[in-house]
This record gives structure tokens, C-alpha cells and sequence, in this order.
């Protein structure tokens, strides 16, 4: 329709009179020319009255000129209702071109437009010289049509690259709405920016959970990666979007992926100083409430003791045995969690609270587990010798040491005389077994459950042995800060009585599902 085209027809819209045709037929030029006027007018109970008495909410007033054109060209939003309610066709056409949401949107009416497209009018409807609703809408920069166009479902194949490009913008904005209608007029979820960046990762950077749960319904790729390798977990990560980070891990997104410079999703997030985070991404379970991080390990069976020929005694016959799934903690038991049950700290190097609590005897220990349990309604305890083992072998691998079994290796695993300085050290400073389990080796010793028994693995029972029934001295393992590589063996074991302390012997917990 060209411009003089359009001035005409709303001249008609506002002087029109029926045709002499018009008059006698049906003796209804009356009606049909109050219907006009109080429309024109905005007489919203006229215009009810005269539809109930028989108007046509359809008729014309000139030769492809619908009723209601007269009404949106008028912005008379009252009568645009009463004549839609009544059967007014939303997506009559002005001469068989622009459609009456063409005419509201270019008019700046952007009332009637939003009741229009509520009504079902066609969003991409398309003039004779292809002028769409979006367009219209994008040249008035009509940003709340454009919007509402789009969560209907407009396509704009002329500015396919700006609806591309939008859909970033709401994925960062976490516009749910928007991305809906982008992708319905045909936006693909992982459709890249010139930097190779994606809506799942705007989303998932900016925290929002429901514009990412919206993507991944749409089929966004969960572990796609940017040029550098970065995923949408790694986004959630870097700036501790832990809702987030649990709905890409429930949606299965790969924690193992690494970027270019080799760093995981748990990296990202230790280096922020996200413990929490980087717990859920490493799969372990943080209890909040005792303040503890718990690794769960699947039971299994394996050779226990002495399997490479140069432990003691006690360490002998190497006997397999099968253990049941559990938890065990991930890092010793620490100052800062003792103090916070216990209400004092026992330790001989009060460095800091993320240091091995040490100095604390068997039954100490007890008393600590007594009351962690009282205030958590969870059931702690110490691992059985044959569970710590296990976890420090990795899982039963025949491993000499917590991680390695080269001894030119142990210094990035353990803390022990050669590189310890005569002092404990923070906890998780050295690198971790297979498990992802810190200073099973050294630091620390730690003790178990067990009564210790020399001569018990002669006679110990295939599953789940608990020690001897009885006895006068607690099993402890690990080595510590103070030891020679002998003595931080895996596999290595050593005795004290329950109530003996000593700055170098501390504990971990472990938990039964």
C-alpha cells in the first residue's frame, strides 16, 4: 500500500457515507452509517448497542476498507474490543495488504497492537511491498511490540541476524519471555556470536536458572564450548551460580571437561573460593550443617596389606577383602570445625582454622562425634581400617602411598619430614588421590575405628572387618609431618591407646549412607 493509498483510506475513515446502494438495500444505511459514526467517535456503548440491533462488526465502509479499521486508525481501544468480541476478523487486510496490526503498529498504537496479538492477530503477516509487524515495529523503535511480537512468534527473516543477535542479550538478561519467542520464530538455542559464545552460556553466566532450564528444553547443547574451550558449567562456576551449577549437573553437563588451559568447572570455582560449589562439581556432598565435605566411595574388594613386599609385620598376609559403600571425608577434620563443636581448640600448632586439628586422643574423638551427631541428627563415625585403606588406595588400587607409587612423587601428595618444615599444614594444600581425597598420606596420622590387632589379618573376615572385639590399643594410619616415607605407606599401621594425644595424630570422619 503506498502512502497516498493509506492517506485516503483514513480520510475515508473519517467522512465516510454510505453509498446510495447501500441505502436501500435491507433498509439498514441507517444502522450501518450510527455504526460508522460511533465508532469513528469512540462510543464504545453505541457501538455495542448497534452490533446487538444487527451491525455487521465486518462490514466495510469503502471497497476493502473494514469497520475496524476505522477504529485502530481512531485508537479507539474500547470499540477495537467490542468489535473484535462481537466477530471482527484481527486480521482483516486494508485493500488485501496491510493488515490491521500493520496499521496500529505504524500509527503508534501500541495498545490496540498488544490487544491485537492477544487475539491471535498474524504477526507475520506481510504487505504487498514486505513490510511485516516486526519491521514496522523495529522502524518506530516500538521496543514493547517488538518484544511481545516476538514471544508470539514473529519472524523477521529480513533482520535474521538482529534476532540472532538478541537472543543473547536475553539470555544474559535472563528474559524468559523474549528468548521463548525468539526461538519459536526460529532462533536456534545454540546459535554462536562472532566470539563463539552461546545463549547457554549468557544465561548460565548471568545465574539464570529459568532462561538456562528454557534452553535445555529447547535442546541447547549442555556441554557445548566456546573457542576456548568454557562451557555454560564453567559460566555458572565463575561467578558461583550454585542453582545453576545443580540444574546443568541434574541435566547431565560433564564436570570432566577441561578448557584450553586445562582447567575444569571445579577449578574455576576453588580458585574463586567457591568451597561449596566446587564440592557439587567434584560430585561430593558438602553437609553445611557440620560444616564438612564427604566423598562417597563405592565399595568394592581388594588386596589389603603389605602387597609390595617391604612393610612390618602386622601388615602381613596381604588377605583380600570386600567393603560396602560409605562416605569419608575429603579433608582431616579441621581446627576451625573442633572449635566449632567442641568450644575450645587442643591443637599444639594453632596456625589456623583450616589446619588438622591434632592432639586429641581416641576418645576424644568419640566425644567430638558424640556431640557432631547431637547437632546434626546425622550419623558420624570413624572409619574402619579397612575403609581407610580402601580410600587411600584410591579405591583399592595397589598404590604404595595415598595417590603414587613413586617415591619421587610423594612430596606432591604428602606432607612429611622432607618437605613439611617440622609442621602441619593446611588441609587439601597437596594434590589429591584418585578418589579426590587430601593427605591420606601424611600431615596428619588419623585415627580409625579398629582395636588393633597384630596378627589379625591371619584370621580376618572377607567382609566388612570391624578389628578385633577387643583390645588396649586403637588403630591410627596415614603417617604424618613428621614421618619418613616408610611410614606414610598405604598400607602402613600403627597403635595407641584411646586416651593418648599427640601433636601429630588427628582424625578423619566417614558416614554410612
Amino acid at each position: 500500500m503506498t502512502p497516498n493509498q493509506l492517506e485516503e483510506a483514513q480520510k475515508l475513515a473519517l467522512n465516510w457515507k454510505p453509498e446510495q446502494g447501500q441505502q436501500k438495500k435491507g433498509g439498514k444505511s441507517s444502522l450501518l452509517k450510527e455504526l460508522f459514526t460511533a465508532t469513528r467517535d469512540g462510543d464504545e456503548k453505541k457501538v455495542k448497542e448497534l452490533l446487538d440491533a444487527g451491525g455487521d462488526p465486518n462490514t466495510e465502509i469503502g471497497k476493502g476498507i473494514p469497520l475496524l479499521f476505522v477504529a485502530v486508525n481512531e485508537n479507539r481501544l474500547p470499540v477495537v474490543k467490542a468489535l473484535v468480541e462481537a466477530g471482527a476478523n484481527v486480521n482483516a487486510a486494508i485493500e488485501g495488504d496491510m493488515t490491521i496490526l500493520m496499521i496500529a503498529i505504524q500509527k503508534g498504537h501500541d495498545d490496540i497492537a498488544h490487544y491485537l496479538i492477544e487475539k491471535g492477530a498474524d504477526v507475520n503477516a506481510k504487505s504487498q511491498n514486505g513490510a511485516t509487524p516486526l519491521s514496522l515495529a523495529r522502524e518506530g523503535n516500538r521496543e514493547d511490540v517488538v518484544k511481545h511480537l516476538l514471544k508470539a512468534g514473529a519472524k523477521d527473516e529480513q533482520k535474521k541476524e538482529e534476532v540472532t543477535l538478541s537472543i543473547f542479550d536475553a539470555a544474559a538478561k535472563g528474559d524468559v519471555d523474549a528468548i521463548k519467542g525468539l526461538l519459536k520464530s526460529g532462533v536456534k538455542p545454540d546459535d554462536t556470536d562472532g566470539n563463539g559464545m552461546f545463549p547457554l552460556l549468557f544465561a548460565s553466566l548471568g545465574g539464570h536458572k529459568e532462561a538456562v532450564e528454557m534452553l535445555l528444553q529447547s535442546r541447547a547443547d549442555i556441554n557445548k564450548k566456546t573457542r576456548d574451550g568454557g562451557t555454560a558449567l564453567m559460566a555458572a562456576a565463575l561467578n558461583g551460580h550454585k542453582a545453576v551449577i545443580e540444574l546443568l549437573l541434574e541435566k547431565g553437563a560433564d564436570i570432566s571437561i577441561k578448557n584450553k588451559d586445562g582447567v575444569t568447572a571445579k577449578i574455576i570455582a576453588e580458585q574463586k573460593g567457591y568451597r561449596e560449589i566446587a564440592s557439587l562439581l567434584s560430585g561430593n556432598i558438602l553437609d553445611t550443617e557440620a560444616g564438612m565435605e564427604f566423598i562417597f566411595v563405592e565399595g568394592g574388594c581388594f588386596q589389603m596389606g603389605d602387597t609390595f613386599g617391604d612393610g612390618d609385620d602386622d601388615e602381613k598376609p596381604v588377605h583380600r577383602v570386600c567393603v560396602g559403600d560409605y562416605y569419608i571425608g575429603t579433608y582431616e577434620v579441621t581446627q576451625g570445625q573442633w572449635e566449632s563443636v567442641m568450644g575450645s581448640n587442643p591443637s599444639h600448632f594453632k596456625k589456623g582454622e583450616n589446619y588438622p586439628v591434632e592432639t586429641v586422643s581416641w576418645n576424644d574423638v568419640q566425644d567430638f562425634i558424640e556431640r557432631l551427631n547431637k547437632q546434626t541428627g546425622k550419623q558420624y563415625r570413624l572409619p574402619t581400617e579397612v575403609e581407610w585403606e580402601y580410600a587411600a588406595r584410591s579405591g583399592g588400587k595397589n598404590e604404595k602411598w595415598a595417590g603414587t607409587n613413586q617415591e619421587y612423587q610423594l612430596g606432591s601428595y604428602a606432607w612429611y619430614v622432607e618437605n613439611s618444615g617440622s609442621t602441619t599444614h593446611p588441609v587439601g594444600q597437596k594434590q589429591s588421590n584418585g578418589l579426590g581425597l587430601y593427605d591420606m598420606s601424611g600431615n596428619v596420622w588419623e585415627w580409625c575405628s579398629d582395636w588393633y590387632g597384630g596378627d589379625y589379618y591371619k584370621n580376618s573376615p572377607t567382609n566388612n572387618p570391624q578389628g578385633p572385639s577387643s583390645g588396649s590399643d586403637r588403630v591410627y594410619r596415614g603417617g604424618s609431618w613428621f614421618d619418613y616415607p616408610r611410614y606414610v605407606r598405604a598400607s602402613n599401621r600403627c597403635f595407641y591407646t584411646p586416651e593418648s594425644r599427640n601433636h601429630y595424630l588427628g582424625f578423619r570422619l566417614a558416614r554410612t549412607p
